[in-house]
């Protein structure tokens, strides 16, 4: 069998049954048999579908039915009138009735802040409260001064030493702990005293002095650079004089001055 031609259509080879050979005289063709009478179950399956594919069909062609006309722009006033109206009595029904005061009581006044804040439950709290206060506020006090400081030794360098030109404080401290100082700077001087060092010998004996006379936290040890070096320099806030200044202020961070 040769194939049909369907034309220039690119999908007529789809459509083409495949060739088959040739069959011989010695094998005649066998009738075709006949297709097995459907059952009873199969018939009513077949009655469904087709009732389902004809109530498809007449939903599909039934017409769709016009939209209602626009209400007009009276009518849509009149029907938001309606709205409110209908809202106004629904809040007013739902609005409790305002409670009379009761006769010969005085309007309550509202309470100030000092009668809303809490007040301790005993003295033994308060006493607490009253500590933890005081503490807050000693540590404030000393933060502000640490930070005060570094300027308060620059004024005094300029005052005390006039002409003197790039200098800054990085940091200053108060000295405090004179016991562990007052060790401290003996082995200095009396190392500066082996190595024959006399004007750091003598710088070590005023810091010394300064050490057992100057009040707490007035005595500073500040970090002072310039355009030379950097020194430790130690100055007397109280009697605005400055102690000492000893060059070369890393080593001493280091414990080599």
């Amino acid at each position: 069998m040769s194939k049909r031609s369907r034309g220039f259509d690119p999908l007529s080879s789809l459509f083409d049954p495949p060739e088959l050979p040739p069959r011989s005289a010695a094998q005649p063709e066998p009738p075709p048999a006949a297709p097995p009478e459907p059952t009873a179950e199969e018939k009513a399956a077949i009655a469904r579908e087709l009732a389902r594919e004809a109530m498809a069909r007449a939903a599909a062609a039934k017409p769709v039915p016009a939209a209602p006309p626009a209400p007009s722009a009276e009518e849509k006033a009149a029907m938001a009138k309606a709205l409110a109206r209908a809202a106004m009595a629904r809040a007013a029904a739902a609005a409790p009735a305002p409670r009379p005061a009761p006769a010969g009581r005085a309007p309550r006044k509202k309470a100030s802040l000092i009668e809303r804040a809490p007040r301790p439950t005993s003295a033994l709290e308060a006493a607490r409260a009253a500590a933890e206060r005081e503490a807050a506020e000693r540590a404030a006090a000393a933060e502000r001064a640490a930070r005060a400081l570094p300027e308060a030794v620059a004024a005094l360098l300029h005052q005390e030493l006039p002409g003197i030109t790039g200098l800054s404080v990085l940091n200053a401290i108060a000295v405090d702990d004179r016991q562990v100082m007052v060790a401290l700077w003996k082995a200095h001087r009396a190392r500066f005293a082996a190595d024959g060092d006399l004007a750091r010998m003598v710088a070590a004996s005023s810091v010394l002095r300064e050490l057992a006379a100057v009040a707490r936290g007035r005595l500073v040890a500040a970090i002072v650079e310039t355009g030379v070096s950097d020194y430790l320099v130690w100055v007397d806030l109280d009697k605005e004089i400055v102690i000492a200044a000893f060059p070369d202020a890393r080593a001493w961070y280091a414990g080599q001055g």
